[in-house]
């Protein structure tokens, strides 16, 4: 009752505070229950019968430990807000990369069409000069430095075709309308 009437046993009527213990003693349960005090001290309470009929009640102070499980559940607390805010600045990061990776591969791709068009342009002027040279190697009279100029000027538009004709290859394998075929071959 001086407990109850102290406000140790926590808020409520002091006879409900003074019966409920009576009752704990009278059914010989055990009990436990945990009080913060005006000071802040925490204070735990626990009541076990014994076997001649007393009641054994043990008051500890927890505050250090109650102090500590708060240190813990904020820095828990701390670590998932941390946690949370560097998941979503990875969420946030690996959509840039996406978007990124959306353009380069359109840009690799508008590369590609680009250089097929421009190879399927040229090689037709090209492909043109070297008709003419031809022709113009037929006339008769040339004279041999004249068919040797023609001849280099045949000889390098057959180098520039070729090379034009490479790029149109590489714009068709970066375009992905070329795979490759991979075999397995055994060495002799």
């Amino acid at each position: 009752r001086h407990n109850a009437e102290s406000g140790l046993c926590g808020p409520g009527e002091v006879e409900g505070h003074v019966q409920k213990r009576l009752n704990y003693l009278r059914s010989r349960e055990p009990h436990h229950s945990e009080r913060l005090r005006a000071d802040g001290k925490v204070i735990r309470m626990e009541g076990n019968p014994l076997p001649d009929g007393g009641f054994l009640m043990v008051f500890s102070d927890i505050t250090v430990f109650r102090d500590a499980e708060r240190v813990l559940q904020q820095a828990n607390q701390d670590l998932e807000s941390r946690v949370a805010e560097r998941t979503q600045k990875l969420e946030e990061t690996n959509q840039e990369l996406a978007h990124a990776r959306e353009l380069a591969d359109q840009a690799l791709s508008n590369k590609s069409h680009y250089l097929q068009v421009c190879s399927h342009d040229l090689l037709q002027p090209l492909e043109a000069a070297r008709l003419f040279a031809s022709a113009l190697s037929s006339q008769p009279p040339l004279t041999d430095i004249q068919q040797r100029q023609i001849g280099n000027i045949n000889e390098s538009l057959k180098v520039a075709n070729e090379m034009i004709m490479n790029l149109a290859e590489v714009a068709r394998i970066e375009s992905g309308n070329i795979k490759a075929l991979n075999e397995g071959f055994n060495s002799l």
